[in-house]
């Protein structure tokens, strides 16, 4: 059998930790949950464009923008974190 290799390895890592599972497409309040911060938060990222969205209703992410979002969120060293 061959090793398994994740699609998404961040999003699915991070989903690991919460004791949730894949499922391809998310809600605003599901984003919240797994990004561990407010649906207005939420919101206010997609608004600053730092988080796609999609008009799917109800859904508002695919598994890719999240994995993209998370892609993205690296603190680069030497930036202060607030």
């Amino acid at each position: 059998m061959a090793d398994y290799t994740p699609r998404y390895p961040l999003l699915e890592a991070l989903l690991a930790q919460l004791g949730l599972t894949l499922k391809g497409r998310y809600t605003l309040k599901d984003g919240a949950q797994i990004l561990g911060v407010g649906v207005r938060t939420v919101q206010d990222r997609i608004r600053d464009g730092k988080l796609r969205a999609r008009e799917l209703t109800p859904y508002r992410f695919l598994s890719e923008d999240l994995e993209d979002y998370l892609r993205c969120s690296v603190i680069k060293r030497g930036h202060d974190v607030a």
